[in-house]
């Protein structure tokens, strides 16, 4: 997804999020197995790639021209390193985690808001 030669800010955030939660997560995502209860950084984290996630997702439903731009083969990759390995578990920490299942305190705040929303 690209405007005007450039990477959304969306795409940018997306990719800021997710390479951060893979380094948190030394890119093994079945260690929130067993963090989802007790890293409170790593529960933000995963909340805020969730959301988004479901930011490039609601873009390419309502704007399906911008998917036929030329895209970033990183952002591509990433894409589908995410869907393949990380959404399910993401999302299930993301959803307890906004359910109020699990505590988020401060370290939710520490994170910027997610742009368009």
């Amino acid at each position: 997804m690209t405007r005007r030669g450039k990477d959304s800010s969306d795409v940018v955030r997306f990719m800021a999020l997710f390479s951060d939660l893979k380094s948190a997560l030394s890119d093994q995502p079945d260690k929130l197995r067993s963090l989802e209860n007790t890293d409170k950084k790593i529960i933000a984290l995963c909340t805020q790639t969730e959301l988004a996630g479901e930011v490039l997702r609601t873009a390419e439903r309502r704007r399906r021209t911008l998917y036929a731009s030329p895209v970033d083969p990183n952002f591509i990759a990433a894409w589908r390193d995410y869907e393949q390995r990380y959404a399910r578990i993401v999302s299930s920490v993301s959803l307890w985690a906004l359910l109020g299942e699990l505590p988020l305190g401060e370290a939710y705040k520490e994170l910027p808001p997610l742009t368009g929303r």
